[in-house]
C-alpha cells in the first residue's frame, strides 16, 4: 500500500481505531495500522497532512511536535499485546463522543 505520506508498506495490523463526533454533529472515525516500511521519503501530501519524516522512538514520544495520539499510541505498542482491540478507557480524552479503541 502507498500511504499519503508517500511511503510503500505493507499492512501488519490495526492498533487502534478513535471515533469521535465533532460539535457540528458530523464524525470522524481513525484506523491506525502498524506498517512494515517497504520504500519512500516520508513527504507531506498538503492534504491530511502538513509535514512527514521518520522519528527515532525515544525521540517521537517526548516530541511536542509529535501529535499527542500519536505518542501515546507508539507508547501503548512498544509495551502491549495488540491482537485485540478494546475501548482505552485510560486515554484521557475519552467521552461518551470520544472513543479510542487499542
Amino acid at each position: 500500500m502507498k500511504e499519503e505520506t508517500s511511503i510503500e508498506a505493507s499492512v501488519k495490523n490495526i492498533i487502534s481505531i478513535r471515533s469521535i463526533i465533532l460539535p457540528d454533529g458530523n464524525s470522524e472515525i481513525y484506523i491506525v495500522f502498524l506498517l512494515d516500511y517497504i520504500s519512500g521519503t516520508p513527504t507531506s501530501d498538503g492534504v491530511e497532512n502538513d509535514a512527514a519524516a521518520f522519528f527515532d522512538l525515544n525521540i517521537a514520544i517526548n516530541a511536542e511536535n509529535v501529535v499527542y495520539l500519536s505518542r501515546y499510541l507508539i507508547k501503548k505498542i512498544l509495551t502491549a499485546n495488540y491482537s485485540k482491540l478494546s475501548p482505552d478507557i485510560l486515554y484521557p480524552f475519552s467521552n461518551s463522543n470520544y472513543k479510542l479503541f487499542c
